[in-house]
């Protein structure tokens, strides 16, 4: 059994990424029977699908894109704050045939490979464990990967991923109804874990084409927000009807759109404390309040301060 391996994906995006912005790896598997053509699938152009690591049956891992660069691996995605996260995460496909084709155990072999490159990639891009996570945790209203034979509790006991602390008196399913009031608090405290649970279907756009028209054009809107993110993307996918874009199937064609950070001008900044003097110190245990100023207004604009401790130590 061969650890690593190449045989590098084309599928990708060309910008390289910073290290500290991957944040989240994600874990799949092929929903395929055959093992060579799921290779052949995520090398080829016109699948407009990658990824970064791959685990074969026999535990072999080959690198398929490198993780400096964007695989497209998650989809449409959301986790927390975070949307489309190709951009900050590291994805993992695992061979396994899937739930239409007769749902089969992760060979032991697989599992340890997929240990130990998860304590790699953790200790390499400083990963927290909550942030391992299924295609099924980020696309939950569209994927079911890699499934409830995936070894969570497993991985967990070594700070892969996380698994649930509960009496088993607890975990006693029966058939009840639940009130829309339990319903709302579940909801809260699965958006607590990080789930985005969307309602809403993704929005569909349908036109015509005149008798001697061939081309359209359609606008996105993009959000604005505050976050440091770099370069974030988004796919426009085409479906040839409506039951395969609402099912989020395969589309006949998609393009991509990109979006980055506003530019925010220099700013001069200033600091200033209530306890700057000898002649102003407060009493040990009282707070101290400093003044951040900046030498101008009307973009948003960010500043980071941490505290150094000299003779006095701060909690």
């Amino acid at each position: 059994m061969e650890i690593f391996k190449q045989n590098y994906s084309i599928n990708f995006d060309e910008f390289k990424r910073s290290p500290k912005g991957i944040v989240y790896v994600i874990f799949h598997y092929t929903g395929m029977v055959s093992e060579k053509k799921a290779i052949e699938r995520l090398v080829n152009k016109s699948s407009k699908v990658s990824c970064h690591y791959f685990i074969k049956r026999d535990g072999t891992i080959i690198n398929m894109v490198p993780d400096k660069f964007v695989a497209w691996h998650a989809g449409l995605s959301c986790w927390k704050s975070h949307k489309n996260l190709n951009s900050r995460s590291i994805g993992i496909e695992i061979q396994n045939s899937g739930h239409t084709n007769k749902y089969e155990k992760f060979s032991t072999k697989q599992i340890k490979s997929l240990l130990l490159l998860s304590k790699i990639l953790k200790k390499k891009y400083n990963i927290k464990s909550k942030n391992f996570l299924g295609h099924s945790d980020i696309a939950p209203n569209r994927k079911k990967d890699p499934g409830e034979k995936f070894p969570w509790k497993y991985l967990a006991k070594y700070k892969i991923g996380i698994w649930y602390n509960l009496p088993k008196k607890y975990l006693k399913f029966k058939d009840i109804e639940v009130s829309k009031k339990n319903k709302r608090l579940f909801n809260l405290y699965l958006k607590k874990i990080g789930y985005c649970l969307i309602n809403k279907k993704a929005k569909n756009s349908k036109f015509v084409f005149k008798a001697f028209q061939n081309s359209h054009k359609v606008t996105i809107n993009t959000k604005k927000d505050t976050s440091d993110e770099g370069k974030e993307d988004f796919n426009l996918n085409l479906y040839k009807d409506l039951a395969s874009s609402n099912a989020g199937g395969t589309a006949v064609a998609t393009a991509k759109g990109y979006i980055e950070d506003e530019w925010s001008p220099s700013y001069t900044y200033s600091i200033s404390s209530d306890a700057g003097t000898a002649n102003e110190a407060k009493i040990e245990g009282q707070k101290i309040t400093f003044t951040v100023e900046r030498s101008n207004s009307g973009t948003i604009s960010k500043a980071y301060v941490s505290t150094v401790n000299k003779s006095a130590i701060t909690s």
